[in-house]
């Protein structure tokens, strides 16, 4: 991918978002005319990449990917093989990875089993068979939340462990459901 290719895709997930420019520069600090630049010509650095990724609707392993696939490093035979992804980096296994995203949990009413700021590995192919599994899901701000569906006498629940374990009706249509949790791991803890 080419720098203008890259710069073009990352305006398509601005857009495509619904995030401003104005958005941006407003809560991160950039001036319109660097956030412009970066949809434009000129690689962005990593902190418009997260940035991108909390506001937008595209997990950073997909903005990480795209940002080495178009910068200094482009050419190195392992960036170019046909499923590299940027996650593959940090040690992953690499079997049957397709249908793997990873985020980073942003609100979570399933603590302390699993933090704020963790990184969930979803298989986003799961969307359908979620009956007695922890999913990731996507809430009404668009922020990155896990939590188990339980069925109970036929109808489905999300165990909320805050304030305490309670049960909260699950109807799968009103969620944006990203897939089944496989793993969650906590790097940094804040």
């Amino acid at each position: 991918m080419k720098t203008e290719e890259f710069c073009a895709f990352l305006k398509d997930v601005r857009v495509s978002s619904g995030v401003s420019i104005t958005d941006l520069s407003k809560k991160y600090g950039w001036h319109r005319n660097t956030v412009g630049s970066y949809e434009k010509d000129r690689l962005c650095d990593i902190d418009y990449l997260i940035a991108l990724s909390r506001e937008g609707d595209v997990s950073l392993n997909t903005l990480l990917t795209e940002r080495v696939k178009a910068g200094v490093l482009q050419d190195l035979r392992e960036f170019n093989s046909p499923g590299f992804r940027f996650s593959d980096l940090f040690g992953y296994e690499q079997e049957n990875r397709e249908g793997i995203e990873y985020f980073k949990v942003q609100n979570n009413h399933y603590e302390p089993i699993v933090k704020v700021g963790s990184i969930a590995e979803v298989d986003t192919r799961g969307r359908e068979s979620y009956k007695s599994k922890l999913i990731a899901y996507r809430n009404e701000r668009r922020e990155v939340s896990v939590g188990q569906v339980v069925e109970m006498e036929g109808s489905l629940s999300l165990l909320s462990m805050i304030p305490g374990p309670s049960l909260v009706k699950f109807e799968p249509s009103e969620y944006d459901i990203l897939g089944i949790v496989l793993s969650t791991k906590l790097i940094f803890d804040t």
